[in-house]
């Protein structure tokens, strides 16, 4: 019998859900991800990590533990995405996280990349993926406010988009789609000058939102990802 303190936590506790062994949450089947992306997935627009996508993310999904790598700037043809971070996990006597997902390609828009070099570049990150026996989630970019003004390649983000789900497919890498994840609407995205490119707290709601059900779907467990490198 419980007495005294927790007697009375506890039957308040039971209105809720339960108490003791019925009241535990269940644990789930542990994900590790190595998101990969850019200022998006670095946390600007936002001055809380509990608003910014990774914290939504972790909110939403307890048991993902997410290595975020994400920087400001970063694109794909700067080098393979992934390589400068699998010697890390190697040297560390470990092998990098089994799903990765990568956010990447508007920086490569912005900087008028050619679609031959984005498609090469990424094109390497799906490689590196592959040779590892990662599960690579390859998420286009998400809508930014001048996206369909031709950039000096005379280039929109579409064809970037395009790339990216070509390049992966043909790998037998999963898309998601991140054009329609945060709706067209200004007022959704930081007020930093940068035409609607950097989501707010309130879009990044709904990017988690959007990206939580599908990546649900895609991730492997570690026990998984262990038993498909047997078969």
């Amino acid at each position: 019998r419980l007495t005294g303190p927790f007697a009375a936590a506890c039957v308040l506790h039971a209105a809720l859900g339960g108490c003791g062994r019925e009241g535990v949450d269940a644990e789930r089947p542990k994900q590790e991800i190595l998101l990969i992306g850019d200022s998006i997935a670095a946390r600007v627009g936002v001055t809380s990590n509990r608003h910014s996508l990774q914290g939504r993310l972790a909110g939403a999904r307890p048991n993902w533990f997410i290595f975020n790598v994400a920087r400001g700037g970063m694109t794909v043809a700067g080098g393979s995405a992934l390589q400068p971070f699998v010697p890390r996990w190697i040297a560390a006597g470990g092998r990098p996280p089994v799903n990765v997902v990568v956010m990447l390609g508007v920086n490569d828009f912005i900087g008028s990349v050619p679609l031959d070099t984005f498609r090469e570049s990424y094109r390497a990150i799906t490689v590196v993926a592959k040779n590892l026996g990662r599960n690579l989630v390859c998420v286009t970019p998400i809508w930014m406010g001048d996206e369909n003004t031709p950039n000096a390649a005379n280039l929109v983000l579409a064809d970037y988009r395009k790339a990216i789900t070509e390049v992966c497919t043909a790998r037998g890498f999963a898309v998601i789609d991140g054009e329609n994840l945060v709706p067209h609407d200004p007022s959704l995205y930081a007020a930093d000058k940068t035409k609607s490119l950097h989501p707010n707290a309130e879009g990044y709601r709904w990017l988690a939102e959007g990206l939580t059900p599908q990546l649900d779907g895609l991730l492997l467990t570690i026990g998984a990802a262990q038993a498909r490198g047997r078969s």
